[in-house]
């Protein structure tokens, strides 16, 4: 019984090493694939990932700036937020 015990407590030592380990949490295989085809006037300036969501950053050439948020779940776009600065 001893043994059986101490077999035990290794081998979930060893599986619990094995994923902090791990180079990858992800399948390897994408859910969903996005394809959003912008203006060449555009500049992809930022891309942001947190809460769920990730955020893609563009500028235009008129300084005109905005934001197009995805769900990282389901990769549909959830919302705009668009700013302009004045100079």
């Amino acid at each position: 019984m001893g043994v059986m015990i101490i077999a035990g407590v290794i081998i979930v030592i060893v599986t619990i090493f094995q994923r902090i380990t791990s180079k990858t949490n992800f399948p390897s295989k994408a859910p969903y694939s996005m394809a959003e085809e912008m203006p060449k006037s555009f500049e992809l300036k930022d891309v942001m990932i947190g809460g769920g969501k990730i955020g893609v950053q563009f500028e235009d050439d008129k300084g005109k700036s905005f934001i197009i948020l995805y769900n990282v779940d389901d990769g549909k776009e959830i919302g705009r937020l668009t700013f302009t600065f004045s100079k």
